[in-house]
């Protein structure tokens, strides 16, 4: 079972990624979502996401750095 993050600062985006996967066929779990790359980080420090699906421009940390800092914590 995979584990995913996504990270959005639009809800209608978040809403739309997860209902667009059929989670049950895939074996996905939508654990978390988020609405900045900031509480994204946060998450990401405490436990290790299989897939990250993240927006590019977003409040606070953009998705770029967002993913950098991810590969940093869990190369």
């Amino acid at each position: 079972m995979y584990r995913i993050l996504i990270v959005d600062d639009e809800p209608v985006i978040r809403k739309g990624i997860t209902s667009f996967i059929d989670l049950k066929k895939e074996e996905i779990t939508v654990d978390d979502q988020y609405a900045n790359g900031a509480e994204a980080l946060a998450a990401l420090k405490k436990q290790p996401y299989d897939i990250l699906i993240t927006d590019i421009k977003m409040p606070l940390i953009g998705g770029i750095e967002l993913t950098k800092q991810a590969l940093e914590l869990y190369p």
